[in-house]
């Protein structure tokens, strides 16, 4: 049974284009919340798509950024139920 669901904005700092150690810190996030009794959390909006449906696209010849922020929405549910 649900107790209740809540999502949550997180911002990571990231140098240049480096999305995918953002998604690797979130993804490390959500698993140690995943690890808490009653507690499971999930990836529902991310700065790229993350299936493994989709192709990754980019453009060649741009200078990347020094820094940027990769924006992620977290979805945070917690059950009455405990799991072992």
């Amino acid at each position: 049974m649900v107790d209740s669901v809540d999502s949550e904005r997180i911002i990571v700092r990231v140098e240049g284009n480096g999305l995918r150690a953002a998604l690797d810190e979130v993804e490390s996030l959500v698993a140690e919340i995943g690890k808490l009794p009653g507690y499971r959390a999930s990836i529902v909006e991310a700065p790229l798509d993350i299936s493994s449906k989709a192709g990754i696209q980019g453009r060649l010849g741009e200078k990347p950024p020094a820094e940027s922020l990769a924006r992620f929405t977290v979805k945070v549910t917690r059950t009455q139920e405990v799991r072992p």
